[in-house]
């Protein structure tokens, strides 16, 4: 069984989620609350201080909120793909291992050992790492890329692009 809990939100916050195993989802919508999802039994701590709100899963189970469009978001994961759908704010990703994959935010740095990265649009800078595991981004402002091993896919970059591979295809098109 699954249960939602809604929160109210000063204002723009920031919301860091942290997880030690297991899915993240975020959903960033219209909205002006912060929904979390729990599964009973399962132990999930929210805690605002001033304008941040940590959410904290602990176990392998997965983590999935719900925030306004526009929130900025910092995720840390040990294991376990982590998914942002709409539309964010300033997004920082780190995971050891685990694909990420993200619809729309205003500026994104996005890090992983080992898993693919997909994104689909940031308005400004781009930053993604990955040991091993492919990077792809539809748009962005602008661009810096490294992986160790893995193929590059930059489809529409405004601005700089910088991308830094030991071994994989590079395939930039329709960059300005």
């Amino acid at each position: 069984m699954v249960e939602t809990t809604r929160y109210p939100l000063p204002g723009h916050v920031r919301i860091r989620l942290n997880s030690r195993s297991g899915a993240v989802d975020v959903v960033c919508e219209a909205r002006s609350d912060l929904e979390v999802e729990d599964a009973v039994g399962r132990r999930i701590s929210v805690e605002l201080v001033e304008q941040q709100v940590t959410v904290s899963g602990r176990g392998s189970s997965r983590l999935a909120i719900r925030c306004p469009a526009g929130t900025d978001l910092v995720i840390g994961s040990l294991s376990g793909s982590i998914e942002v759908r709409g539309r964010a704010g300033s997004v920082v990703v780190s995971s050891a291992s685990g694909k990420i994959s993200l619809d729309e935010a205003l500026s994104a740095d996005l890090r992983t050992m080992s898993g693919r990265i997909a994104i689909g649009s940031v308005t400004g800078q781009l930053r993604t790492k990955s040991a091993s595991g492919s990077a792809s981004a539809g748009h962005a402002g602008s661009a810096d890329v490294a992986t160790v091993s893995g193929s590059v896919n930059l489809v529409d970059v405004k601005g700089e692009i910088r991308v830094h591979s030991v071994s994989g295809d590079v395939e930039v098109a329709g960059a300005g």
